[in-house]
């Protein structure tokens, strides 16, 4: 006869507690193989496999009712299943990767800026423009190495203050922006072009006048309307075409 184990026990044997057992029991997620006259759950190997498979899941990621769901349902594609999360898992790390790089470079602002004593709403609107930022840094490698050394030197010189009210003008400009394409306007409405001479600005106090970095960045922005949409991009395909013609059609106003 094949051994039975009860709650207390078989909780030691899988590594959980008694009460997650009860919990499972109760919504129908593991049931136990038998049950005493007096009312004891008993449990067997076989139960201790679906219970792994039920860990091993949890720690996927899956839900309790994703869960039952793959235990139920003969139709469901697991394999395609686990590679959906698969895909997710590499998304957070990525996020956290993201997070980490803010972390260290909003460390870097705080320890070489004076700022006093240390603001807690500051950090947090630092480390916020910093994630932000981080959507920005595949336009690093269009910049020769002296452009980067030169950008961050200036880097250094701004004050964090200074960088929360361009990284919130910038999104301001963006969100405006937004606008004008969702109503229909055109790249050369009167509104639209008076948002281009105000982003203008702003790239000019990131570029600091240096023609050479600002043509590394309009080379960036050449090539990322040419990729697909898929590509990592700080907004979408479509708002950046927009706002890339606005800008040609401010250019050419300005030189001409």
């Amino acid at each position: 006869m094949a051994r039975m184990y009860r709650v207390a026990e078989f909780a030691r044997l899988a590594g959980v507690t008694v009460r997650t057992l009860q919990y499972y029991d109760r919504i129908g997620l593991l049931k136990p193989t038998a049950t005493t006259e007096a009312g004891y759950r008993l449990y067997s190997h076989t139960d201790l496999l679906q219970l792994q498979q039920i860990v091993a899941l949890k720690y996927l990621g899956f839900s309790l009712d994703e869960v039952s769901r793959l235990r139920q349902d003969s139709t469901y594609d697991l394999p395609k299943v686990l590679e959906m999360q698969k895909h997710a898992i590499n998304e957070q790390i990525t996020q956290l990767q993201r997070v980490a790089t803010a972390l260290d470079h909003t460390l870097d602002i705080l320890n070489t800026s004076e700022i006093g004593e240390t603001d807690l709403s500051l950090v947090c609107q630092l480390l916020q423009g910093t994630l932000e930022a981080e959507k920005w840094r595949w336009i690093e490698q269009y910049y020769t190495p002296e452009q980067r050394q030169q950008l961050a030197d200036k880097h250094q010189e701004v004050s964090p203050q200074q960088l929360i009210a361009w990284q919130q003008e910038w999104q301001e400009l963006i969100t405006a922006f937004q606008h004008c394409y969702d109503r229909g306007a055109t790249p050369d409405d009167a509104e639209v072009q008076q948002l281009t001479a105000r982003a203008d600005i702003l790239i000019e106090l990131f570029t600091q006048g240096d023609s050479g970095i600002r043509q590394s960045l309009r080379n960036a922005y050449r090539d990322l309307e040419q990729m697909p949409p898929e590509h990592p991009r700080p907004y979408p395909v479509e708002l950046q075409c927009f706002i890339g013609k606005a800008q040609e059609i401010y250019q050419e106003r300005k030189n001409g």
